[in-house]
């Protein structure tokens, strides 16, 4: 059942949702304010994060409070889209919201390994008990690996890492997120492939198309950047793309040379990602969300009366909070206007 018998209300609470969403001149408003602390009384005041924002009223506004509350605002949202799903799709959305749990774990494991400096965790906890199991306060006050480790006893979450955990080398951190993101990508596959065609069908697809851009991104990078084999290379693929199965990801791996494979790439329905000369490795991300930011859009207005409007809004609110910490982020390097549109996901015309 895709809803406990309030297939009206859903739709409803979703389209209100996307109507406090911003419009292009919001974002024309933020880029040209010259600070964190003016976008920050900016969205206080014009937008539907000011409650989230105004806990912060009388401190000094950081730009890392700011994008915290933003998150926090964008989980809240799904969670009250929760509320109304039974069954199956109950199951995705909570399986989709887990990226926020294996957020905190990779926080809690980059606190202990010092790769990060936050003396405040407890207050950057995302995980929500409505999706997560995990007990995040008791996990984020571990002061060494070992002590995650026993705290993660019994989950997922050892079971990956355990093998890795003995030798915390220069690799350590990169073996995390790879095991953790392909985790999160494989469960969040198998919940969508049990929703209905009728209802979900083409959300599904673009969630293959999603895999399939994954996946591409990780090739190219690894091939390019990182001295590690072809068998593990593949070993970090996802299985379940749109354009390019397992068989197809293989043979990008071990029948070509790199130049063979971007040549085959770029010839790809995907090949936006790799027909530039200069900027491939500083767009790619940009691009890759860009595509599936469109295709989001595309996805709501067609949609009706199904899943895949539910699963559009739910992607589209994500990219417009990742597009006002590319704003607060680039206001730190002083960015122009017209520099800060390039960096962000949607096409925004700036007026400087």
């Amino acid at each position: 059942m895709l809803i406990n018998n309030q297939t009206d209300a859903i739709f409803a609470k979703t389209s209100g949702m996307k109507a406090n969403l911003l419009d292009d001149e919001d974002f024309n408003q933020l880029i040209r304010r010259d600070t964190v602390r003016e976008i920050y009384d900016y969205l206080l005041e014009n937008s539907n994060y000011g409650e989230a924002l105004a806990k912060l009223k009388g401190q000094k506004i950081h730009r890392g409070d700011v994008e915290l509350a933003l998150y926090k605002t964008n989980i809240q949202s799904n969670l009250k889209l929760l509320h109304y799903l039974g069954g199956e799709y109950k199951v995705f959305l909570k399986t989709f919201l887990r990226k926020y749990e294996i957020e905190d774990v990779k926080l809690a494991i980059e606190s202990v390994t010092g790769r990060t400096r936050i003396t405040d965790l407890e207050n950057h906890i995302l995980s929500d008990e409505a999706f997560s199991d995990l007990d995040m306060e008791a996990l984020f006050k571990r002061d060494t690996l070992e002590q995650v480790m026993e705290q993660l006893k019994g989950t997922d979450y050892y079971r990956l890492l355990e093998p890795y955990a003995n030798q915390v080398d220069s690799k350590f951190s990169f073996y995390v997120e790879m095991i953790l993101d392909r985790y999160y990508f494989s469960n969040l596959l198998k919940a969508m492939k049990k929703l209905p065609d009728k209802d979900a069908g083409e959300a599904r697809e673009l969630m293959q198309r999603n895999v399939d851009l994954y996946n591409l991104e990780w090739i190219y990078r690894a091939r390019k950047f990182y001295d590690i084999s072809k068998e593990e290379v593949l070993n970090f693929t996802l299985d379940g793309g749109k354009k390019f199965p397992y068989r197809e990801l293989e043979s990008l791996i071990y029948d070509h040379t790199f130049e063979g494979m971007i040549e085959v790439l770029q010839k790809s329905e995907y090949g936006f990602m790799f027909n530039h000369d200069h900027d491939v490795n500083l767009y790619m991300e940009r691009r890759i969300e860009r595509y599936m930011y469109y295709k989001s859009k595309s996805l709501y207005r067609r949609s009706i009366l199904d899943f895949g409007k539910v699963v559009a809004f739910i992607l589209l609110h994500e990219y417009e909070v990742k597009d006002i910490t590319s704003i607060i982020e680039c206001k730190r390097y002083k960015l122009s206007s017209s520099e800060i549109a390039k960096y962000l996901i949607r096409n925004t015309e700036v007026t400087e």
